[in-house]
């Protein structure tokens, strides 16, 4: 490390090995991460990161950060994912190929691309999960470290979204007497905070069984309107 806190300049590498991560929001998870960054001067070069899910999905990435405070510390990533198990939770269970590129600074990024949905299951429950209750606290002994100050909530990186979600055939839609494989595009805009979907998927097959009686289904269609909430609008018909 030479050179300035205005104009620094870096020399050398960094390498990564059998790392691990895991994303509880999304029950993301990644194992044997390996990567290298090289620096020269001015910039960071991330020449390779590379990891595998749970499952048989792969994801690699290559990128560049310049280290300019003047310019917030731009960088660029591009990755590519294979089959690659990004959701699972207790709403949704997702796999996907495709690019992806990451634009940003210091302040916010793009993420933007083009996946196509291998496998995605959405289950509709009978009754939504209970709130966990928010729990009135009071303290006897107050500790020092917080009469000093206030505890903040940070705000989480604003990672912003412009992304086509492609499904051939491959979206299941399960839950409260429905059974049903659905096709379509998907436009994802939004943020982390906020996700927008635009778009809709149609009925390939189905069946629906409602007061023990099973229906076929003819035709449906799930359509996003943009919109936080309501997120989408289902209709299907069949006899």
């Amino acid at each position: 490390l030479s050179g300035t806190l205005k104009d620094p300049a870096l020399i050398g590498t960094l390498q990564c090995e059998k790392g691990s991560y895991q994303n509880y929001f999304t029950g993301t998870q990644l194992k044997e991460i390996q990567g290298e960054i090289e620096a020269c001067n001015n910039a960071l070069k991330l020449s390779y990161l590379k990891a595998s899910d749970e499952k048989q999905g792969t994801f690699s990435c290559e990128g560049a950060l310049l280290l300019s405070p003047e310019k917030n510390f731009p960088f660029e990533l591009k990755s590519e994912l294979n089959q690659m198990h990004i959701v699972h939770s207790d709403f949704i269970d997702a796999s996907s190929t495709g690019s992806l590129q990451i634009l940003g600074n210091r302040d916010s990024a793009v993420a933007s691309g083009t996946l196509t949905i291998d496998k995605a299951v959405f289950k509709i429950f009978d009754e939504l999960p209970y709130e966990i209750p928010e729990l009135p606290v009071t303290f006897t002994n107050k500790p020092i470290y917080l009469q000093a100050s206030t505890l903040q909530t940070s705000m989480p990186y604003p990672l912003h979204f412009d992304i086509k979600l492609e499904a051939p055939e491959s979206v299941e839609v399960i839950g409260r007497g429905l059974e049903s494989t659905w096709f379509g595009e998907v436009k994802l805009t939004g943020n982390m905070a906020s996700p927008l979907a635009k778009g809709s998927l149609t009925l390939e097959k189905g069946e629906y069984t409602f007061s023990g009686k099973t229906f076929n289904l003819r035709q449906g269609e799930i359509s996003f309107s943009d919109q936080p909430t309501p997120s989408a609008y289902l209709k299907i018909n069949g006899d």
